[in-house]
């Protein structure tokens, strides 16, 4: 039987980001089997995690640039934070365009065989929600696959086209739902120029998620957010400046994930409410 696929994808920064996506992804298999009165081991009968980790692309990089910058050893509070500044914002700057760039392309060489086999949701924190939602607006929207251009390039027989093109028709009807924590996505619609230069600010925003896909497949985009997170934002209000998106699927859910500002925005993976409220999504 094939699995549901859901596949996480972590924000910005260091660390180990398995140990996050293990603590979320128990959570909702207790929660799922829990609501639905289903043996232990059901959930994993039924869904698998795919764990993407797109560290490494930016990694040595940053640390070149900090060691350049700041040779020396120092424990100063100027220096942690330039160490901050540099370790964690270093991955949204390197995103930040919408060109390609080696994040993109890693992420799609980890989730390609996921998206492939068979139903795949994407559950996206920080700067992670932002590639889930870039990627699915590539695929959904402007119809193409999360490739860099020299890929593009190099398709040039017919027969890898064909492929091509296969691969993008399965990969959409495959997708299910889209999960964001700490989101923020509406901060990066400013990258969109487009959006923003004119009288109706943002009146053309696209929400890739239409509710039913083909075959009537019902789908979700569940945006958990914070208040005292101040890198997340709230997204109805945003997506509803454009009145075609009234058919399209996205639900704001408040929780509480810390007392601070700073684990207000790394706890959601410990979230149980969240959990609980992903794993009522899946019909």
């Amino acid at each position: 039987m094939i699995k549901h696929s859901l596949i996480f994808l972590h924000g910005m920064g260091t660390g180990n980001p398995v140990k996050s996506y293990e603590k979320l992804w128990k959570r909702i298999a207790v929660n799922y089997e829990r609501s639905r009165q289903l043996k232990p081991g059901t959930f994993e009968m039924l869904f698998k995690p795919v764990f993407v980790n797109y560290q490494e692309t930016t990694a040595s990089a940053k640390k070149d640039i900090f060691d350049a910058a700041f040779p020396g050893i120092s424990l100063s509070p100027v220096r942690s934070l330039r160490y901050f500044v540099t370790f964690y914002l270093g991955d949204v700057t390197a995103y930040v365009s919408e060109n390609d760039n080696n994040i993109s392309s890693t992420v799609w060489q980890q989730i390609k065989a996921a998206t492939l086999e068979g139903p795949y949701s994407l559950i996206g924190h920080s700067l992670g929600s932002v590639i889930a939602f870039d990627f699915l607006y590539q695929l959904l929207e402007r119809d193409r696959l999360f490739l860099p251009k020299p890929e593009f390039a190099s398709l040039e027989s017919q027969q890898e086209v064909d492929e091509f093109a296969d691969n993008r028709t399965r990969v959409q009807k495959n997708f299910r739902n889209l999960f964001t924590l700490g989101s923020m996505v509406g901060l990066f619609m400013m990258r969109a120029g487009g959006l923003w230069r004119n009288e109706a600010a943002f009146g053309e925003i696209i929400n890739p998620i239409r509710q039913l896909g083909e075959n009537d497949i019902c789908r979700s985009w569940l945006n958990f957010y914070d208040k005292e997170d101040v890198l997340a934002y709230p997204l109805e209000n945003l997506f509803d400046l454009n009145p075609d998106n009234i058919y399209r699927s996205i639900e704001d859910v408040e929780i509480q994930t810390g007392n601070l500002v700073y684990n207000s925005h790394t706890e959601y993976w410990t979230n149980d409410k969240m959990a609980a409220k992903i794993a009522a999504s899946f019909r």
